[in-house]
């Protein structure tokens, strides 16, 4: 997530910390977590919070995520509840309903003094949202490529991917589908096609960041030991879920012995690396590069396309045509859409949103990108002109239906994600799917 530009001020999405050893939790004035807006009718505004208060307790445990949080709200038996707020060096207590806070919330800001064992590879670049650099797969590998690689830029990894190309969709809304490495793999293939070397690993246990007993702990010392071997040979480590949500981040260094990993992602609150403050649970190790000819990923673009569209599902994700065959019967499912509580229902507002501004985006950047280097495909120039045009039209037709999506800072409702709203992005994805079949006819005759 980012995007119109994406603020992570939600009630849902910002998960548990954890530090990378087997303290479950270091409980520390870092703790608790900034109050930076309030939806309307704010429960806590009305009880005199404000904006930059630090959330510190929740009922009588010390707050350290919003995923946290969200337990311990679940977990309240009494109709109201004791909430302490740090005003600078002031603690102050006050009484509100059990329930919705009405408040948005960020990790508190921090910089950090490195330990004198610390080994970490300079020169990776930050990452944000706001950057032109979203989808975070390919924001990483571009950091990566600046500095180990043939230095191609964010839009060449997106577009020479295919992740220009491609749809997923989870039936059930899940925020994953736009990943790149989530249903059709794009992050992979790029990797394979750019020459590069890698592994993956899963941290198998890892159900919950909180549920640290189902962690085997040899397997953790074993990764640890994998990812201080890739920093000492210079080649930074991809990972998910490394301060927030499961979102790629790049591990950049280490300290206290590998305990300690150092990070950029795109949740940092600092200039310089971060300390990564969960236990990230899939990692690619890169351990080499070879040559490449970059103009053959031109023309395997276009010649190796029909998957994107014609498959219609990988692993558990829809894929192509009937990935938004599928978001269409789902945006049109009123039934299943009033039967969700009112946290589910804002969880799914969000996520149809991230998805549509991923593809706003990516058939944005495909139609561009085909413009300016169209010379570099080997194809026809008809052809090209027409899937120019293509693309174009997604693009502007989606950007168009925009607003029919809640941004991404609202608190999803009833009436703020209405039916008609609903009704009218899907019709938008209807026509989005007549441009993609009109795209599958030009692909069939390179």
């Amino acid at each position: 997530m980012k995007r119109c530009v994406l603020l992570i001020l939600v009630f849902l999405f910002i998960s548990s910390c954890a530090i990378w050893h087997k303290d479950k939790m270091i409980e520390s004035e870092d703790n608790g977590i900034v109050i930076v807006n309030f939806a309307e009718n704010s429960n806590l505004e009305q009880a005199g919070a404000k904006v930059q208060d630090v959330l510190w307790k929740y009922d009588g445990e010390v707050v350290y995520s919003v995923t946290q949080l969200d337990k311990l709200k679940k977990n309240v038996k009494t109709d109201m509840v004791t909430v302490e707020l740090k005003r600078g060096d002031k603690i102050i207590v006050v009484e509100i309903p059990a329930g919705k806070l009405g408040v948005y919330l960020l990790p508190i800001p921090r910089e950090h003094d490195f330990e004198g064992d610390a080994t970490m590879i300079e020169g990776v670049g930050k990452l944000g949202w706001g950057m032109d650099m979203d989808v975070s797969f390919f924001g990483c590998l571009t950091r990566i490529e600046e500095l180990k690689g043939d230095n191609l830029s964010y839009s060449d990894l997106l577009v020479l991917s295919g992740y220009g190309m491609r749809t997923c969709f989870f039936d059930g809304w899940c925020p994953s589908s736009p990943d790149a490495t989530c249903g059709y793999d794009t992050g992979s293939r790029i990797l394979k096609k750019l020459g590069y070397d890698f592994d993956y690993y899963f941290l198998e246990g890892l159900v919950n960041q909180e549920e640290y007993e189902n962690l085997d702990y040899s397997e953790i010392d074993n990764i640890r030991k994998m990812v201080m071997e890739s920093i000492d040979a210079g080649w930074p480590v991809m990972a998910v879920d490394l301060i927030q949500v499961p979102e790629w981040g790049i591990i950049t260094g280490y300290q206290k012995g590998g305990k300690e990993l150092l990070c950029r992602t795109y949740f940092d609150q600092t200039e310089g690396y971060e300390i990564a403050r969960k236990v990230p649970w899939v990692l690619i190790r890169i351990k080499g590069k070879k040559e490449i000819e970059i103009e053959k990923l031109y023309h395997d673009l276009l010649t190796d396309a029909l998957p994107f569209f014609e498959i219609e599902k990988f692993e558990n994700y829809s894929n192509g045509l009937q990935a938004l065959q599928m978001w269409i019967l789902d945006l049109r499912d009123e039934e299943a859409l009033s039967l969700k509580s009112p946290d589910d229902f804002h969880e799914t507002g969000f996520t149809n949103s991230w998805i549509y501004y991923c593809l706003t985006d990516s058939r944005t950047k495909m139609g561009d990108y085909l413009e300016e280097n169209r010379e570099k495909f080997g194809i026809s120039s008809e052809a090209m002109s027409t899937l120019i045009k293509l693309y174009k039209n997604e693009g502007e037709l989606l950007q168009k239906g925009m607003q029919n999506v809640t941004g991404m800072e609202v608190q999803n409702t009833p009436e703020t994600w209405t039916p008609e709203m609903r009704h009218n992005q899907a019709a938008t994805l209807e026509e989005i799917k007549n441009l993609e079949i009109k795209i599958l006819e030009i692909l069939k005759t390179i």
